[in-house]
């Protein structure tokens, strides 16, 4: 899961920095930031722990994943949602 998200963050970072990012980046910076320090102050955080700060922060996640129209967005979706057990 941590993985995953981590994933997704680099992802939005390198989408930005190329300018192909069409989410608004202020909404994309706050749920970076807001995972970022997370992992920052949690550095060991458990999967179930993380599993459930995901969950309360789903909305959050899903505005780090790329646009519908990516190829990437259905397999990073469908492995988000299994992680998530959804």
């Amino acid at each position: 899961m941590k993985e995953l998200v981590q994933k997704l963050i680099r992802m939005r970072k390198e989408m930005i920095r190329r300018g192909v990012s069409k989410k608004s980046y202020l909404r994309v910076h706050k749920s970076i930031k807001l995972f970022t320090t997370y992992f920052e102050r949690f550095p060991k955080v458990s999967e179930e722990t993380f599993k459930g700060y995901c969950l309360k922060h789903k909305e959050d996640i899903s505005v780090l994943l790329p646009g519908r129209g990516s190829s990437s967005y259905q397999a990073l979706n469908q492995e988000l949602n299994q992680l998530l057990n959804l």
